[in-house]
């Protein structure tokens, strides 16, 4: 740690107990509570449903198929309820985890900083306090274990770029592992949300070799070796309904008007303002710092650290990425 490090210390502590405080009252309100919410008291019944041992490849909700996501999210907390048997706290509990790692990962990411340990200290207290991911980190959504998801993916990039820079040849594992995660949590949307702004970072920076060191690396087998087999054997056990339901309807139908709801259900397609909206409420008062670190980072682009380069690339196209999609 340098001088500069250590002297900040102070600062840092100050920063990280407001955050403590913060998070025991996620910890407590997503814990004193029952499970409420319609989508809660699902996630724990498909959970519930595979405990029971009548399928463990196939989501059942009150004994019929549910095709809207892939398993991992609920055998996790079928998992945790072997742990700890509530399943209250199992079902919660994987959000509350996801919020910790991705804490940890702000202080993993910025460990060279000559600002460590207060900006990681200051992020986390900014990220757990604005009000969605407040909300989020204490409910049993996939939304919270989805982001720890794709951005251990960022990291596990940010981490493969200082390696590279060293001249170490290495291959993105945790990169390639968090999108397999990602994909198994919510589909194919996992991979687009963690490939595709790499892809323009590196094109970008037109650094064309580095395409072909990660996505034709050994990484990439192992993330299809993850994330392919449970989808192919879905759809083979469910006869294609499987392939219909999530890739056509919950997937393309969602992004697109394409392919109609079907005889599923029909989704509520919204203006392009409804993700902005959504995105200055839900990150009040922070995200008014947003368009100011956008000016500044774009403005010096070349002289700016490579980490917020990609992340800057990474939360603009996450943005229009969500933007632009009709159902929301």
């Amino acid at each position: 740690m340098t001088e500069t490090g250590k002297e900040n210390r102070p600062y840092a502590l100050v920063i990280f107990l407001c955050t403590c405080v913060i998070f025991c009252t996620c910890l407590y309100l997503g814990f004193s509570r029952g499970l409420t919410e319609t989508l809660e008291a699902e996630s724990a019944e498909i959970a519930r449903e595979f405990t029971e041992g009548s399928s463990l490849l196939i989501n059942h909700l009150n004994g019929q198929e549910d095709f809207d996501k892939p398993p991992l999210f609920y055998w996790t907390i079928a998992g945790l309820y072997h742990i700890c048997p509530d399943w209250q706290l199992a079902s919660r509990l994987p959000s509350l985890l996801c919020a910790c790692l991705i804490i940890f990962m702000f202080f993993r990411l910025s460990k060279a900083s000559s600002s460590w340990p207060v900006l990681p200290a200051l992020g986390s207290l900014i990220f757990l306090s604005s009000p969605k991911v407040f909300w989020m980190s204490q409910i049993a959504r996939i939304d919270m274990s989805f982001s720890a998801a794709c951005f251990a993916g960022i990291c596990g990039f940010c981490g493969f770029l200082k390696e590279q820079n060293k001249g170490e040849a290495t291959t993105p594992w945790a990169f390639f592992l968090a999108a397999a995660a990602a994909v198994m949590l919510k589909g194919p949307v996992g991979a687009i949300l963690i490939f595709t702004p790499v892809v323009i970072y590196i094109s970008l920076e037109k650094k064309w070799r580095l395409l072909g060191k990660v996505f034709f690396s050994r990484g990439l087998l192992v993330f299809l070796l993850i994330a392919v087999p449970w989808f192919v054997a879905a759809t083979i056990e469910t006869d294609l309904r499987f392939f219909h339901r999530f890739f056509l309807e919950e997937n393309l139908s969602r992004f697109t008007n394409l392919i109609p709801g079907g005889a599923w259900k029909d989704f509520n397609y919204s203006p392009l303002y409804t993700y902005p909206v959504y995105f200055l409420t839900g990150f009040f008062p922070w995200v008014l710092t947003v368009p100011f670190w956008t000016y500044e980072t774009i403005k010096s682009w070349k002289n700016q650290d490579q980490t917020a380069r990609l992340f800057l690339v990474y939360i603009i196209f996450v943005f229009v990425f969500f933007t632009l999609a009709m159902s929301k």
